[in-house]
């Protein structure tokens, strides 16, 4: 799932957090859609499984709509991605989005989101108007939305309901039409029955909600990927490259803990350490037992062969039922916990 048309990535809000001034932004680039939305859709969010087919209509469908959209799924597995195809769909695609992720702004989120003014805190030496502003008739992506201070949540509900909001240091309300589309690799609802999350704005957040499913729950579109992500290493000049049957069933083996991502990232280095224009079955074995020590285990069916279902449990346990805790020591991703606790029936 990878846009061969697209020429620059979209800007996203990076913050030093150990500073409490507000970082220079560049502006993002639109997507560059060319013919038909529907049809070139197709091109840019691949995929013939019917998870993936209902993705597409979903984007179609939110494309359409005015409200907020929640866009959730694992690590890897594309939600930047339909976040801008989205937007770039809807009537607002005309104007750049503005893109911030969340996670890590901490004590700056709310000058971030909604501006300050000047004296408002130690380091604020000029007036900012905030993304919230910036992004009036446009689209704001929040990305990794279930990090976002609970602090900041009430601001970010009322403007969601009444399209107004108060910058850091005023008393006067600032009123942008902005439509929220945003992304979490949590699975919020947990998040509001552990008191991280308002239940109010979740229910705002996802009156449309998109879930993308894992690459391991679609693998046969790899027939799709593999040579779609092969030929975009050729333009990125490396060399041209071709899997061996071998090889292929050795990559349908293989679970893609860390989904779509991890496999075009893997891709590109087979691209460059294949020792011929065919890549090997032993050279793609090689290559994914080199980087087992950082991925861990291969998995199958969302479950890792070197995990079973006591031990996790203890490790639930050894974090007293904290699940970013427990996914931290795991080394995956929120996203991927709750996805092994549902494949072993664990509850809580």
């Amino acid at each position: 799932m990878s846009n061969p048309t697209e020429s620059v990535s979209p800007r996203r809000l990076a913050v030093d957090s150990g500073s409490t001034s507000v970082p220079e932004r560049v502006r993002p680039e639109n997507l560059q859609v060319t013919g038909d939305f529907n049809s070139w859709l197709e091109t840019y969010f691949l995929g013939r499984h019917p998870r993936i087919r209902e993705v597409r209509n979903s984007i179609i469908r939110a494309a359409a709509e005015t409200w907020p959209v929640l866009i959730t799924g694992e690590t890897g597995t594309g939600k930047d991605m339909v976040a801008r195809a989205i937007h770039t769909g809807s009537p607002r695609g005309r104007k750049a989005p503005e893109v911030v992720a969340v996670g890590g702004l901490g004590e700056t989120t709310w000058s971030i989101l909604f501006g300050h003014r000047k004296g408002s805190f130690t380091g604020a030496v000029e007036e900012h108007e905030g993304v919230f502003r910036s992004a009036d008739r446009s689209s704001l992506l929040l990305e990794d939305i279930g990090d976002l201070p609970m602090k900041v949540q009430p601001m970010l509900l009322r403007a969601l309901e009444h399209g107004v909001f108060r910058p850091l240091g005023s008393d006067r309300e600032v009123h942008s039409d902005v439509r929220v589309i945003a992304t979490s690799n949590l699975l919020l609802e947990h998040e509001v029955s552990e008191g991280r999350f308002r239940a109010d704005l979740y229910q705002r957040l996802s009156v449309l909600k998109i879930d993308l499913p894992p690459l391991r729950e679609h693998l046969d579109d790899l027939e799709i990927y593999v040579p779609h992500f092969l030929k975009k290493a050729v333009a990125a000049h490396r060399p041209d490259r071709r899997m061996s049957p071998g090889a292929m069933k050795v990559l349908f083996q293989w679970s893609w803990p860390r989904n779509i991502r991890e496999l075009e990232h893997f891709l590109y280095r087979l691209s460059v350490e294949a020792e011929t224009d065919v890549i090997r079955e032993e050279e793609v074995r090689r290559a994914l037992a080199t980087d087992r020590p950082r991925r861990g285990r291969a998995r199958r069916n969302g479950v890792t062969q070197t995990l079973n279902r006591a031990g996790l449990i203890r490790i639930l346990e050894e974090t007293g039922g904290n699940k970013r805790e427990a996914a931290r020591k795991l080394k995956i991703s929120p996203g991927s916990l709750y996805s092994l606790m549902k494949e072993f029936k664990i509850f809580g």
